[in-house]
């Protein structure tokens, strides 16, 4: 065997056992969990009351602490679009989308395999009674069925071309689907499908027995049947919305969610429907899905576009938000503490937290503008400035934002305050500064395409232009200066971190480093490989100085605890363009981007990369360490058959 050998020197505080392997590929080892998201949950399932998923545009989410913390599971949001998903058990489960698409797991998300549906129709519902037996109903009339967990799959003949939505299956004989065409009903474990309510759109069906159940649809629509579905007797919903969701607990206490943030409750069998309260600011949210604890029906979540996730302690009295539900695009998320922060983006979306993103508020703009990037010199204060000229203003917290002018109307993408009168703005037209706390702006350099600037005080500065540019001021911008950064790539993101060193990335995988106050500029290793690769925004640990990030679109995160020396990529939840990132301490940070996409580390100081080898070495050497005994440092020699990216466990 050839072999190349390698000595290393390990600091031990204990040596436990080595364990020689080429890097694994696993999301489960990201120190960043997702604290807001945007893509929609159509449908969201709890085993107990710890282990749920939830799924919906092209993304599956699993959690095991009740909700608090949830993690993908399966990603391709650029291909697939789920609707439905039905776990039988905390590991075995079926997730159902546009295209036919089918894919199941048995080991709690860890792997999938994807299941021939033999039919292009999106299915839109999947219902299984017991480990082999399923249905599936979706558009066209679609009805699929297996025994066999799935291995085949049957196309049954519903009787209609209409589309269906949702199933209540009992038994492997008896079970409800609504759709379209109203309420099909089967006895006979669907070899046969009749029409038992003729009434157009029915989204929801809910049966506690094989006499009673209810079935919800569109314009407010509510009905009841004690006879299995062979009589209908319609219901006062109190609303017009569309009822995507329908849950009976027993014969008196049900709840039905839908469009127009409306969830409605009763506690008489339907006889009398009132509003419950979600605590969603926005009127037009659309919830899908409501799902309660298999083990406890106190505990109640529902799922929504846009990622809203609401949960109840008390069988729907009230609701709590969970994940608020945006869409939006985030281009920066400002942090004033590790509690406190902000994110922004598109549509003149703001929403703030005040417990490290457990919760989040909206707050209103006052603009549909683009905000851009922001910031605020204390809990209270702060700008942010976007397209089209908007400049904003808080002095509360954000409670109210005032609108400013430049005077110009062109695009924005970076701000600075130093303190509550001087600041600056950066965009298509240039730099412009305020020395009133932005009542009035004066340009100050009339250079197209100016995206970054960074200063430590009032007269030291630097901005980052297209094509490689690099300016610098020393007295306030009343003059700057071209710096050559020996680069063509355009700097969307500047870092000082004193008078002599900083930092700027861009695109075209560009890092560049600065020892001299930037008079000359030269280039940092990313350790990407892709020559594309675009970096959007870096930031340091002021206090130390050390540990820095930087993040970039196509899901890159990178660190570095050497003051910028070396750059390691990280392992991320899920892979979006992550457009701003704030470092907080030496452990916590922040980063947000596409898909209304934050997420938070609160283990920033620790050792976890990315790992890109699945591969187990499994010829190796291991020789005697020495000094034996050793303290504190030991060596260890060894050898492996092939060269390779390796980790060594201590």
């Amino acid at each position: 065997m050839n072999t190349k050998n390698n000595t290393i020197i390990v600091i031990i505080i204990s040596l436990l056992i080595i364990n020689i392997s080429l890097p694994r590929n696993s999301n489960s080892q990201s120190d960043w969990n997702i604290i807001n998201h945007g893509f929609d949950l159509n449908r969201i399932q709890f085993l107990n009351d710890n282990d749920g998923y939830a799924s919906g545009g092209g993304i599956v989410f699993k959690t095991n602490n009740g909700g608090a913390v949830w993690k993908p599971v399966y990603t391709n949001f650029s291909a697939d679009y789920f609707w439905y998903s039905d776990f039988i058990d905390v590991n075995t489960g079926w997730v159902t989308g546009e295209y036919g698409k089918i894919i199941k797991t048995t080991n709690g998300g860890a792997n999938w395999v994807t299941q021939n549906s033999g039919t292009f129709n999106t299915l839109i519902n999947v219902n299984f009674t017991d480990q082999n037996t399923g249905w599936i109903a979706g558009h066209n009339g679609t009805i699929l069925k297996t025994t066999n967990a799935g291995n085949n799959w049957i196309n049954l003949n519903s009787g209609t071309s209409a589309n269906l939505f949702n199933s209540c299956f009992l038994n492997s004989s008896t079970g409800w689907i609504a759709g379209d065409a109203g309420i099909l009903k089967t006895t006979n474990s669907g070899n046969t499908w009749t029409l038992v309510l003729n009434q157009a759109w029915m989204y929801s069906v809910s049966f506690i027995n094989e006499s009673t159940g209810w079935a919800g649809g569109r314009f407010g629509k509510m009905y009841k049947t004690t006879d299995g579905g062979e009589s209908w007797i319609p219901q006062e919903s109190t609303t017009g919305a569309t009822y995507y969701s329908l849950i009976f607990m027993d014969q008196n206490n049900g709840i039905a969610a839908g469009d127009y943030n409306i969830i409605i409750r009763t506690t008489n069998g339907g006889n009398n429907w009132f509003q419950v309260t979600s605590g969603v600011q926005n009127n037009f949210a659309k919830f899908s899905n409501i799902s309660f604890s298999e083990t406890n029906p106190e505990n109640g979540w529902i799922s929504g576009f846009n990622g809203i996730i609401l949960k109840t302690v008390n069988a729907g009295i009230d609701w709590t938000i969970k994940n608020p539900g945006s869409g939006d695009y985030f281009w920066y998320s400002d942090f004033i503490n590790q509690n406190t922060g902000y994110v922004h983006g598109s549509n003149g979306t703001i929403m703030k937290t005040t417990d490290g993103g457990s919760s989040w508020k909206y707050q209103t703009s006052g603009t549909g503008n683009t905000l851009i990037h922001s910031s605020f010199i204390d809990a209270n204060t702060g700008w942010i400035a976007g397209h089209d000229g908007v400049i904003l203003k808080t002095i509360n917290g954000g409670n109210n934002w005032q609108i400013q002018s430049s005077g110009y109307l062109d695009n924005y993408f970076n701000t600075v305050f130093k303190n509550e009168n001087t600041g600056w703005v950066v965009g298509d037209a240039g730099i412009f500064k305020t020395t009133n706390g932005g009542v009035n702006w004066n340009r100050q350099l009339n250079e197209q395409w100016v995206y970054s600037v960074s200063f430590i005080n009032e007269n030291t500065g630097w901005a980052g232009v297209r094509f490689g540019k690099i300016f610098k001021t020393t007295n306030g911008g009343t003059n700057w200066i071209q710096k050559p950064s020996g680069s063509g790539a355009t700097f969307y993101s500047l870092s000082f971190r004193s008078e002599q060193n900083g930092y700027a990335v861009g695109d075209y995988n560009t890092i560049i480093r600065t020892t001299d106050g930037g008079e000359s500029w030269f280039p940092s290793n990313s350790g990407i490989s892709n020559p594309y690769q675009k970096f959007s925004c870096i930031s340091f640990d002021y206090p130390t100085d050390l540990i820095g990030w930087i993040s970039g679109f196509d899901g890159v995160i990178l660190r570095t605890m050497d003051g910028g020396e070396t750059w390691v990529r990280q392992e991320v939840p899920i892979n979006v363009d992550y457009n701003s990132i704030k470092i907080i301490s030496n452990s916590v940070a922040y980063a947000a981007g596409g898909y209304g996409v934050v997420i938070k580390t609160s283990n920033g100081d620790a050792t976890t990369a990315i790992n890109t080898n699945t591969e187990t070495v499994k010829n190796f050497i291991l020789k005697q360490n020495y000094p034996n005994p050793f303290n504190p440092v030991t060596n260890l020699e060894f050898g492996i058959s092939k060269l390779g990216f390796l980790r060594e466990d201590i």
